[in-house]
């Protein structure tokens, strides 16, 4: 039986080595068996093509044959192939003839084509490995053949069909063929059935201690066979069974049966985890090394050292301690077993290669899903390809990403199951296991990532009514290795597009950064970027209307926008369309890990690049009025109000990601919070809680005002503004249920302001800025003047009295001013005093100093240059860059490295709470408040930034 595993098993552990077609697998010959039907029949199928039939377009698809028993040819038009009972018409043959004694091949490819010149047909479904329904049905409805209630479980490259002997082919008992001959006559040279599968009496999971497994098969004579390395059992390779297996460390346990003249069982993975092993993991015996650094030059870049330990800092630490063997059961565990060679092997595999993509980069493993209780709701065997663009360099990090992908050739050919919940995709194709890149701590010293910045933009797109893949997290292990917190997630592709918009998932468009196709063709996809590009006619509003779903794409700009994401949108979309008249193209956040990164200001509106994407589209639509005020409108919609994008939504979608790796989080500071080459101070989950605070403090609440300035701006690409200078009215209610005597209040801040409105469905404005002729004028009173003199009280200890609203309160001791407190239209000449905020100086140095008190004593000395002084409401130390980072993104014009900052001022607390401030330094740094010192790290390399948290009583504070 060599021959037929190493085609099963071999197969995919060296992508180019191909199994000999002159090696024999022992099986029996069959007496031949009179000819039971007349109709047309499917002879033989294949459910799992891996090198057998090439059709023209160089893909291997599984295959259905017919055969027509007859004398006669037979018209082929208006007969149809299933794979659904309860839909008997699922695929039309196109108008082509069967010749007498002749065969026709049809792909089950789902491509839906018949491809006339090279005379191939395709259908518009795939045919499961593991088994399922397929018939053959005539034109008047009524089923000719069908193997039901379904064909069997199936094995890769081994086909399924009838014998075929003198008086041609016999329909009894259909068998399996190790030898498929697609278009011609079976011989009779057959297996029967597949060995039963191991049984494992030791579930999966966490153990403490040692225990013993117990391996049987029902299939008797059979033998089995076991490994722990992670190589694939086969008839000559791994132990054979004699008695119960001893497990007393974390083990990969991977059993296959085997028996004469039957096809083998499929192997199976159990994965036993021992979390004092894993607190302790170092990789010893695995390769010091993995292949090469991605450098660019005329010498050989250097080798890339290798990294499998676990930090005993973290399993000590006296905040995770008691902690830590909880955190690492929080979420469930993936464990994907392979072949070490195909892991590691320098020449050969994934880690050693991460560069490498397509098929032959692709490796085949086992994947268990283990949940928090200890059950295992799926395992399979699959295909893993390394996942991302950049983030594939080992110059960049070491903890890549993985799709996994499901296929016949390997195991079942869909995973099905409700990975994301009962709302999200229940049926999968490939899954991706995002392992964090720009929002991870890939560097030691990246605690301002949260690895939650790309789920957080896919999820406000999705609040806010488009499209974006669902995720959640999970610890990943490689052949028993802890590899860290990953996050699932789906893949967008034909089949995703069809879970949540509807159609099948041969009906869609999916195109990917830079034009690639995903799913389906590039026609429809050419045509817009023609469309949006054309110069010598340039498109309409309506034209580009006809063919983009402009709301959804509004949406989907505003949140990519709103975070700041620096990677897009020249990089990181995908778009989909499904293929019917009047559809319309939609656009999918992916890969938002910049968000949030460079603070408030960032501004993505202004750097929209003429490239292939999302961006074109913009660029075509920005000029004209009525994109303007729809994407005006949007953003009102959104960041006002209960809008999806408000300070309070926002908190609310962060809080709810943030609790489904909250503990997760612990372990992957164990594994990879000193970095890609264990450096440093390993980041932990203080850290990434400080990190989620300062978030929800210092960047939700401002983001939203200094957005809508950017949107008011005109320049570079926004050709008028976005958004309008004058505030939108408010209601007293904003829709919902009301009572039929419910009376709508509509007032506004603006003096002299005329409001508008309609009742009618329809905007009071046309896309020009005048007034519609449906619009009704609503008459407005001035309820306060704007030079009303105001009085204002700035709290220095505790909260004043609630009576200050009564009448005859005294306001003697309040400070007077001329302002319009709560009513600004414009500049105030008189203002009520207030704190004069931060003087900030930047100081050049003679040296680099060694310590604080050096920069204080050359500062008293005059033994430096000033090189520039301003004065900023406030510090904005968000980001924790080097230097600070001011208010309006203000550099100073520092020309060398040795300086040092000075920030002095006075802070207003209206809210007595603890607060958090961002250090900042390359070398020492101090902070004082109220004369106290609060934080002070006094050498030279101590410190990055450093978080401090100080309670802080209302009022003012210097």
């Amino acid at each position: 039986m060599d021959a037929l595993f190493a085609k099963l098993f071999q197969r995919k552990r060296n992508a180019i080595s191909k199994v000999s077609r002159d090696q024999k697998l022992h099986s029996e010959t069959l007496e031949a068996r009179q000819l039971l039907a007349s109709d047309l029949v499917m002879s033989e199928i294949m459910a799992s093509n891996s090198e057998t039939y090439r059709t023209d377009d160089r893909e291997y698809h599984d295959w259905i044959e017919v055969y027509n028993p007859g004398d006669d040819a037979v018209s082929l038009d208006g007969w149809y192939l299933t794979d659904d009972p309860d839909d008997l018409s699922k695929w039309q043959f196109p108008a082509v003839e069967l010749a007498g004694k002749g065969f026709r091949v049809v792909s089950a490819s789902r491509l839906n084509m018949y491809d006339v010149e090279e005379d191939e047909m395709h259908t518009n479904f795939r045919i499961a490995s593991e088994g399922g329904y397929l018939a053959l049905v005539r034109p008047d409805g009524t089923v000719a053949h069908a193997f039901s209630p379904e064909y069997p479980d199936q094995r890769t490259d081994v086909s399924y069909g009838f014998v075929f002997g003198d008086d041609g082919i016999q329909m009894g008992e259909p068998f399996y063929f190790v030898e498929p001959t697609p278009g011609e006559a079976n011989g009779t040279s057959v297996i029967r059935q597949i060995v039963d599968a191991a049984d494992v009496d030791v579930p999966r999971g966490h153990y403490n201690e040692p225990f013993d497994v117990t391996l049987t098969t029902d299939t008797p004579n059979a033998t089995i066979k076991y490994t722990t390395d992670g190589t694939w059992p086969t008839e000559d390779h791994g132990t054979v069974v004699n008695g119960p297996v001893t497990i007393t460390t974390t083990t990969t346990l991977r059993v296959g049966a085997f028996a004469e003249n039957m096809l083998p069982a499929d192997v199976t993975t159990n994965t036993y985890i021992f979390l004092e092993d894993v607190f302790k993991q170092t990789g010893e015996g695995l390769p010091e090394q993995w292949g090469y650094f991605d450098d660019q030059g005329p010498r050989r870049p250097a080798r890339v050292d290798a990294n499998y330990a676990t930090d005993p800092r973290i399993v000590e630490d006296e905040d995770y301690k008691d902690t830590i063997r909880d955190d690492m059961r929080a979420v469930p565990i993936v464990s994907v077993v392979v072949d070490p060679a195909d892991l590691w092997d320098f020449e050969n595999g994934l880690y050693s290669n991460p560069e490498q993509k397509g098929t032959n980069w692709e490796r085949q493993v086992s994947a268990e899903w283990i949940d928090v209780d200890g059950s295992t709701e799926w395992t399979t065997n699959a295909g893993m390809r390394i996942h991302g663009g950049w983030a594939r360099r080992p110059s960049q990090t070491k903890k890549y990403s993985f799709k996994l992908i499901f296929r016949g050739e390997y195991g079942d050919s869909n995973l099905r199951y409700p990975l994301f919940g009962e709302d999200g995709q229940k049926e999968f194709q490939s899954i991706v296991m995002r392992g964090g890149f720009n929002d991870s701590w890939r560097d030691s010293g990246n605690g301002n990532n949260t690895y939650m910045q790309d789920q957080w933009t896919r999820a406000a797109q999705r609040n806010m009514g488009g499209y974006a893949p669902r995720d959640r997290y999970v610890h990943l292990y490689l052949n028993g290795l802890y590899w860290g917190m990953y996050s699932p997630t789906e893949r967008m592709n034909g089949e995703w597009a069809s879970a949540y918009m509807g159609g099948e998932p041969e009906e869609w468009d999916v195109i990917n950064t830079g034009g690639a196709v995903v799913e389906g063709n590039s026609r429809e996809w050419s045509q817009l970027m023609r469309l949006v590009n054309s110069r010598t006619n340039p498109p309409t509003y309506d034209q580009i209307a006809e063919v983009v779903d402009v709301e959804d794409f509004i949406n989907y700009f505003i949140v990519n926008a709103y975070v700041g994401n620096w990677d897009w949108p020249h990089n990181n979309w995908y778009a989909s369309r499904h293929r019917s008249e009047g559809a319309k193209w939609r656009f999918h956040s992916w890969d938002a890990e910049a968000a949030f990164q460079n603070g408030i200001s960032e501004d993505r509106m202004h750097d929209v690049r003429n490239e292939v994407g999302p961006g074109q589209v913009f660029l075509a639509l920005a000029g004209h009025p009525e994109f303007q005020e729809q994407f005006g409108n949007q953003v009102y919609e959104a960041l006002f109000n209960d809008g999806a994008l408000t300070p309070e939504a926002n908190e609310a979608r962060l809080r709810e990601i943030a609790a489904g790796a909250d503990r997760a989080i612990v372990g992957e500071s164990l594994r990879w919070g000193d970095g890609r080459n264990d450096s440093g101070r390993p980041i932990t989950r203080e850290t990434w809680t400080r990190r989620i605070e300062s978030i929800i403090r210092t960047y939700f609440p401002r983001r939203g005002e200094r957005f809508i300035d950017q949107l008011r701006q005109v320049r570079t690409s926004i050709v008028a503004p976005l958004y309008s200078e004058l505030e939108a009215p408010n209601y007293n209610q904003f829709g919902g249920n009301v009572t039929p005597d419910f009376d709508i209040n509509i007032t506004t801040d603006l003096v002299g302001a005329a409001i508008y409105y309609t009742n009618d469905g329809t905007d009071p404005r046309n896309a020009d800025g005048s007034i519609s002729n449906s619009a009704i004028r609503l008459t407005t009173v001035d309820l306060i003047d704007e030079s009303s003199p105001a009085k204002i009280l700035i709290p220095t200890g505790a909260a004043t009295e609630s009576n200050w609203q009564l009448p005859d309160f005294d306001d003697a001791a309040w400070k007077d001013g001329t302002t319009t407190i709560g009513y600004e239209t414009g500049t105030v000449d008189d203002p009520v005093s207030v704190p004069d905020g931060f003087t900030v100086t930047q100081y050049n140095l003679p040296t680099r100093p060694d310590n604080l008190p050096q920069v204080e004593q050359w500062i008293a000395d005059n033994n430096f240059e000033a090189e520039a002084t301003i004065s900023v409401p406030y510090i904005n130390f968000l980001d924790g860059r080097s230097g600070g980072d001011f208010d309006n993104d203000f550099d100073f014009p520092i020309g060398g490295n040795n300086y040092a900052t000075n920030s002095k001022g006075t802070m207003l607390i209206t809210e007595a709470s603890d607060y958090t401030f961002v250090v900042t330094s390359n070398d020492a740094a101090r902070l004082i408040i109220d004369g106290n010192v609060i934080f002070a790290d006094e050498g030279r390399h101590s410190t990055d930034s450093t978080f401090v948290t100080v309670p802080l009583a209302l009022g003012e504070h210097t």
